[in-house]
């Protein structure tokens, strides 16, 4: 056996350990469950992606980022 320790937000912990909780589990059993989905999958066990918010790409904002100084180093 070994330990993880990662750092969160208290309030996402707080929230993670009620959802949980409610449907039996704590935190050791959740993060073990999630370790072995990501063992048995060989990746992670769920779809990551960027957030749908148009905002964020919005051509208006590539257009403030086009002209900000830092564009020559990360554009």
């Amino acid at each position: 056996m070994t330990t993880i320790s990662a750092k969160i937000e208290n309030n996402d912990k707080n929230l993670f350990e009620a959802i949980i909780n409610s449907i039996g589990l704590n935190v050791t059993t959740a993060i073990t469950a999630f370790v072995k989905a990501t063992i048995r999958e060989n990746g992670i066990p769920f779809e990551l992606k960027a957030a749908e918010d148009p905002y964020i790409y919005s051509e208006e904002n590539m257009k403030y980022l086009r002209q900000s100084p830092l564009t020559y180093w990360i554009l």
